[in-house]
């Protein structure tokens, strides 16, 4: 594991990966994103994650993609390129389907391809000051990789806006367009990622993966008999579980409950 992203699991069950280039606002290359993608497949086969959080050390969350390095790739020719390209977009993918909660804190801003990332996640708490910059065109290229993910994000228009303008996004304009879901002081973004995560780790682990499924499963199919059936079968076989029942009991009993691992 590279020293540019930082791994932990503490004993809650919270998996943490930092983006560790401070010095470069924490750009990525092809050894931030290999380094990503491992951490990612090690907790997601983990059976004691719960919750996955994604930070970054120093003054901004990501500046995109390094420049030095894309200057490399497009050097060493088609072959290289569309092999990096492909890493790029099996990260974003593995993000998005994450099976348990993600949870990203963005401080700073937010540059190109860490857009992607960031509407791969799904819950991005952000500070007032933090601005987001679909940028890519200023160096000849397009939101290709990312595309995907900030049109579920944001829609199409303010992709198409913003991405073909470069105009900054605002912490308050990412708010209303959905891209963050909540926006707090600078000096409060710790503490409240925290309150994110305890909410979390609060749930049943069973139903947040049945959750994340559904969701995703709901967005991305037509919306027909078979995806009714599906929904069903979800829901039976959650109450079937015990889970379920302790739930229940807990509610009815006026206690917390006691989640299986």
């Amino acid at each position: 594991m590279s020293d540019s992203v930082l791994t932990h699991l503490d004993q809650r069950g919270v998996a943490t990966l930092t983006l560790n280039r401070p010095e470069v606002y924490n750009a990525y290359d092809d050894r931030v994103i290999y380094s990503l993608i491992t951490a990612l497949d090690d907790f997601a086969d983990h059976p004691d994650v719960k919750v996955l959080h994604i930070n970054a050390a120093g003054r901004h969350f990501c500046s995109g993609a390094d420049a030095n390095w894309i200057k490399t790739v497009v050097d060493a020719g088609i072959s290289a390129n569309r092999s990096d390209a492909t890493q790029l977009a099996r990260l974003m993918a593995t993000v998005y389907h994450f099976p348990v909660p993600t949870v990203v804190s963005v401080n700073g801003n937010a540059y190109g391809g860490s857009l992607g990332l960031i509407s791969g996640c799904d819950v991005v708490i952000t500070t007032s000051e933090s601005q987001f910059y679909l940028n890519d065109a200023k160096f000849g290229l397009a939101p290709s990789i990312s595309s995907p993910y900030l049109v579920k994000s944001i829609g199409e228009r303010a992709v198409r806006y913003h991405s073909l303008t470069a105009r900054p996004i605002s912490a308050m304009q990412a708010m209303k367009l959905g891209l963050v879901s909540q926006m707090v002081e600078a000096s409060e973004l710790k503490d409240s990622a925290e309150l994110v995560l305890d909410d979390i780790l609060s749930l049943s682990p069973v139903a947040l993966r049945q959750t994340k499924a559904i969701i995703q499963y709901s967005a991305n199919e037509e919306y027909d008999d078979a995806m009714v059936d599906v929904t069903i079968e979800y829901l039976t076989e959650l109450r079937a579980g015990e889970d379920c029942g302790e739930g229940v009991d807990a509610f009815l009993q006026k206690r917390r409950p006691i989640w299986n691992k």
